[in-house]
């Protein structure tokens, strides 16, 4: 059918959502409707997703980034040709839920245990050794009544390590910075969706 540019169906809106982090293993989705194989922390295996729990009604910020270093001529005041020297993808979140697997994920690694012996409902978190570095699997999905859309990044790591607040008015959240990693194989990040906007694209 004809490209109608003017259509209200098209424009999307982020009613809810949810993120999940796995492996860099874990088994890569290949559209947005087949559901993920997803697992509680202490169960996941490393083809397994974890939810994320509770997100802020901020949502994700996707930020998809590039570098461009022009070429210069003598001839032209104007650069003459640019060359593409870096693209990136960075998501920004913030988590509202304490647990098992948020607080690891927000430190970038480290451990978080029960501790005893004999003891029940005591944790201890220790952080990362220095020389860690915690890659992920991260998945976004969210939905516009039917419509469902679902950002998938192979490999990344939180960058960032922001600060969060406890206080008597508001709660305590911890603030997410994950950026991807791509060695060249792959696609480094792939968009999937059921929405029909998208024919004729």
């Amino acid at each position: 059918m004809p490209y109608d540019a003017n259509d209200a169906d098209r424009i999307v809106v982020g009613a809810n959502g949810t993120v999940y982090v796995g492996e860099t293993t874990a088994t890569a989705p290949t559209d947005a409707d087949t559901a993920l194989v997803t697992a509680a922390p202490d169960e996941a295996t490393s083809t397994e997703y974890v939810e994320l729990g509770f997100v802020s009604e901020n949502g994700v910020t996707v930020t998809p980034t590039q570098s461009i270093t022009p070429i210069m001529a003598w001839q032209s005041a104007y650069s003459v040709r640019q060359i593409v020297t870096s693209r990136g993808l960075e998501l920004d979140f913030v988590l509202r839920e304490f647990s098992a697997v948020s607080i690891p994920f927000a430190f970038g690694g480290g451990s978080l245990v029960e501790v005893g012996p004999g003891d029940t409902n005591n944790y201890k978190y220790t952080p990362p050794e220095p020389q860690e570095i915690d890659t992920r699997s991260l998945v976004v999905d969210w939905a516009d009544g039917t419509r469902l859309y679902r950002l998938y990044v192979p490999n990344g790591q939180i960058t960032d390590l922001s600060a969060f607040t406890v206080s008597r008015t508001a709660p305590a959240e911890l603030p997410i910075k994950f950026v991807l990693n791509h060695s060249g194989t792959g696609a480094p990040w792939t968009l999937f969706s059921n929405d029909v906007g998208l024919e004729g694209s």
